[in-house]
């Protein structure tokens, strides 16, 4: 049975500290992740950036980003808020908005 298992696998992605997972199950995660980017399904955050409205999933950037972590994870104010003003990040939202153009299209720079 575990000779069929192997069989049905694709290519594995080893890492460095030890396990090992399917990158089809992987790249399935990330094009479904891709999918609910371009729906515009499940945002819970909009960050007001300069002028600027970026729609945002909050687990995403607490899971990225040390600041959001404690902003949304906290007993802030702003961990209820739906909309929350970034004043001064004009430079943040640029890469902001590059990085999730890489991550949804699994391009490199």
């Amino acid at each position: 049975m575990a000779s069929d298992m192997e069989g049905q696998k694709g290519k594995m992605l080893r890492l460095a500290g030890g396990g090992e997972y399917d990158l089809n199950i992987l790249k399935s995660a990330q094009q479904g992740m891709k999918q609910i980017w371009e729906d515009g399904d499940l945002f819970d955050i909009t960050l007001e950036v300069d002028g600027h409205s970026i729609r945002a999933h909050k687990v995403v950037l607490a899971r990225h980003s040390p600041y959001f972590r404690v902003m949304f994870c906290g007993r802030f104010q702003d961990a209820q808020k739906n909309s929350i003003e970034l004043k001064g990040l004009s430079r943040v939202l640029e890469m902001f908005h590059l990085l999730s153009q890489v991550i949804l299209t699994n391009n490199t720079f």
